[in-house]
């Protein structure tokens, strides 16, 4: 009796093995495989003037070319569905100036995000936005390159901003025609640092692919794997609102405009308290109180206190959340007097990592004069939550 026990059992392990080998691994699944995008962008614009000594490259147009890398989202987290199902990746970038000598032939390497803002069947209506570092540039020399005053570092900060309407001509290739704004710049770590600010209006082509395809053919050379994934829709549940302060402490250093290319990096610091609301599942916000150091101050005023080089600025906040990355947006206005040369509104703009749920890293770009390069701050800080918000990011 006992060998008849071992006998069938080792049938049913046997028959149950054969099975699951039979049977393919996508059965039952909604979306197999892994949803990529290949994307080809050309544009061609202009740049916003900001230099008298660069008539002959900036009063010309330019030409650029992207190449990017995405993944499709599918609503499998609650932030894709909330977003419209986003798309985003990593791109390569390289712009081309008609007279390239002052200023070199800028490229860079980024991320990007690439959302609708309305969808309509196959037509839809959309935003996109990358950032990332640059590199390729001619920068000042006061011997070699003295015309080029708008950038001073090799390398430096990309970021753009797109919008376009899009069409799905295929089951595997859209096509769309945008316009946009790119934009480089060192945040002040080095001068002269007025930037680099380039429109255009651009056409882009994007192919759909499904790489689990060299997988599948080994089993089952007939299946074809999806090359969209069909969006997963689940119902939202109710916004779990709360409220929370949080404690921000970011370094970092600077040039000033009195000294080109060789000056010196002064520190500075940035203190902020701020209060917090979450209004949405991926959206919080609030407002908050900044306290900056600056040892730059000097370059103004003559044999300065420690009172001259620090002020206060009060600022409106909002949050947006992708999962653990945030992007961060704070204007803001002075509160003290001893800044009249920043003029009256600053702003905030970074990117936000949660370490944890109450512990995160950001760096953003703090400006003056409202939207020219102040500093970069590299900080980090706290978050105090006073309900805890049992949702899904």
């Amino acid at each position: 009796m006992k060998k008849l026990s071992i006998l069938f059992f080792l049938i049913i392990i046997t028959t149950t093995s054969f099975a699951q080998l039979a049977s393919n691994p996508w059965e039952g699944k909604k979306n197999y495989g892994f949803f990529n995008t290949l994307e080809l962008n050309f544009g061609h614009g202009s740049f916003l003037k900001n230099s008298a000594t660069l008539d002959e490259i900036m009063d010309n147009p330019y030409s650029d070319i992207a190449l990017r890398i995405g993944i499709q989202s599918t609503g499998a987290r609650q932030w894709e569905q909330i977003l419209g199902y986003p798309i985003y990746g990593m791109g390569f970038y390289g712009a081309y100036f008609y007279e390239d000598d002052p200023l070199g032939t800028p490229s860079a390497i980024y991320l990007f995000i690439n959302a609708p803002i309305k969808r309509w069947n196959k037509f839809s209506f959309k935003y996109d936005l990358g950032t990332g570092l640059s590199y390729g540039f001619n920068p000042y020399d006061s011997i070699n390159n003295p015309d080029n005053n708008v950038i001073s570092a090799r390398k430096n900060v990309y970021f753009h901003l797109k919008v376009f309407a899009e069409y799905e001509i295929s089951k595997r290739m859209d096509l769309s025609l945008g316009f946009g704004m790119n934009h480089f710049s060192n945040g002040s770590t080095q001068t002269p640092n007025l930037g680099i600010n380039l429109v255009n209006f651009n056409i882009n082509a994007r192919y759909h692919f499904n790489p689990v395809k060299s997988y599948t053919k080994h089993i089952d050379p007939n299946y074809q794997p999806a090359v969209r994934p069909e969006f997963i829709v689940n119902e939202i549940p109710k916004t779990e609102h709360y409220h929370e302060f949080s404690i921000y402490y970011a370094a970092g250093g600077k040039a000033t405009t009195e000294q080109y290319s060789d000056g010196p990096i002064y520190f500075i610091s940035a203190l902020a308290v701020d209060y917090h609301y979450k209004y949405f599942h991926i959206a919080h916000i609030g407002a908050g109180i900044d306290y900056f150091y600056e040892a730059a101050r000097r370059e103004w005023v003559e044999d300065p206190t420690f009172s001259d080089m620090t002020y206060v600025g009060l600022h409106i906040s909002h949050i947006l959340y992708f999962s653990r990355l945030a992007l961060v947006v704070e204007p803001g206005i002075y509160l003290s007097n001893n800044v009249a040369d920043k003029d009256d509104i600053y702003l905030r703009v970074g990117g936000r990592y949660d370490v944890t749920e109450r512990f995160y890293i950001q760096a953003a770009l703090k400006t003056r004069n409202g939207a020219v390069a102040d500093f970069i701050e590299w900080g980090m800080g706290y978050r105090f939550i006073f309900k805890k918000d049992s949702g899904i990011r």
